[in-house]
């Protein structure tokens, strides 16, 4: 099965201060970051339960991370939409996130037109 991915709004802000903060003293070493950060995001059409589940942050969603140099990427695999959707880009040296760190779940997909 092939997942689309989305990025949530929160984890876009996470990437664009990261991508700041990492410009200051590199721009050079920044595009490669998002770049690589971008492409790793992406592959997660493939095989996104690779990765733990964590249940710390609900037992009933299925939230997963991976580490991606100093951040770890926080999302979701949603198999019945067949989307995972980036919840945060997190600084490593951050505390964990808690459950309201976190973008609310996703309701059903709705089928009506309004």
């Amino acid at each position: 099965m092939t997942f689309r991915v989305e990025i949530a709004a929160l984890a876009e802000r996470d990437v664009h201060d990261a991508y700041q903060h990492i410009e200051r003293d590199s721009p050079g070493r920044a595009v490669r970051w998002l770049q690589g950060l971008l492409e790793a995001v992406y592959e997660l059409d493939s095989l996104p339960h690779r990765f733990a589940r964590h249940e710390c942050w609900s037992p009933t969603r299925d939230i997963r991370r991976f580490r991606y140099h100093s951040h770890q990427v926080i999302f979701e695999v949603n198999d019945s939409s067949g989307l995972v959707r980036i919840l945060r880009v997190w600084h490593m040296s951050r505390q964990d996130p808690e459950s309201q760190d976190l973008p609310p779940e996703l309701g059903p997909p709705s089928d009506s037109v309004e």
